[in-house]
């Protein structure tokens, strides 16, 4: 089974696990339960959610001037925002928001200075554990990531 159905099945129960006081929790897809089936290679889970209709694009595609009317845009951002309010609260943190970079320099950089000044490192039951290492400004940041969300 994949490591992202993995992850998935994991913040949802996170979610699940949060207080209900949050108005935008019930904006956030929820998920009724979940069961693996046998396939003749290998086991699929399967997540069970609250049947939906379509989605904001498919909606789009369906008026014949593709715009959304103004009431329903309303309702849509009102109740996009209250969600990312909740995942904000409960989630999202300065350390799991990481920048891009398409700035190679500075891995080059980090395998040229590793041979001459290894970052520290230890021993472990048979495992060597690193040290993070500050890199240096690259020279163009990219638009922020949001990750990490399956880790408490």
């Amino acid at each position: 089974m994949g490591q992202q159905l993995d992850d998935e099945l994991k913040i949802y129960k996170r979610i699940e696990g949060t207080p209900q006081k949050y108005p935008g929790r019930k904006y956030v897809r929820s998920l009724l339960g979940f069961f693996d089936v046998s396939g003749p290679e290998d086991k699929h889970r399967c997540l069970v959610h609250p049947p939906l209709w379509e989605s904001v694009l498919d909606f789009l595609f369906r008026n014949p001037v593709q715009r959304l009317p103004t009431p329903i845009l309303a309702v849509i951002l009102h109740r996009l925002f209250l969600a990312l309010d909740y995942l904000h609260t409960e989630y999202i943190k300065a350390d799991n928001i990481m920048f891009g970079s398409s700035d190679d320099s500075v891995s080059s950089d980090f395998e040229n200075n590793e041979p001459q000044n290894p970052c520290p490192r230890k021993e472990l039951n048979g495992r060597t554990i690193y040290t993070s290492r500050d890199l240096r400004m690259p020279k163009d940041l990219r638009a922020p990531v949001l990750c990490d969300l399956a880790r408490p």
